[in-house]
């Protein structure tokens, strides 16, 4: 089962059929979960759980920086199945 390791929540209630759970996210995982776009410390997060599954279907917080802030959100599914993320049509190439 996936888990944001370090990560103690607190429960705020269900909505929509999910467990809503908010707590402080450890730097390392946070970074993790951003493949590392993400290295703020001390971030507030909230993540919806399926109670059946315990599985976290959804991650929501926001990060300030010298750019400003950036709003979040992440919604998982498909636990186990393969994808390919494929960069955007019209992307650089930095290479």
């Amino acid at each position: 089962m996936p888990r944001i390791a370090g990560f103690a929540g607190k429960f705020i209630g269900v909505d929509g059929g999910d467990f809503n759970v908010r707590g402080v996210a450890p730097r390392a995982e946070l970074r993790r979960v951003t493949a590392g776009l993400v290295r703020a410390d001390g971030v507030m997060i909230d993540l919806w759980i399926d109670p059946y599954t315990s599985l976290v279907q959804r991650i929501e917080f926001s990060v300030e920086d010298r750019h400003g802030v950036s709003d979040w959100t992440i919604e998982l599914s498909d636990y186990g199945t393969p994808f390919v993320i494929e960069p955007p049509a019209d992307a650089e190439d930095d290479s």
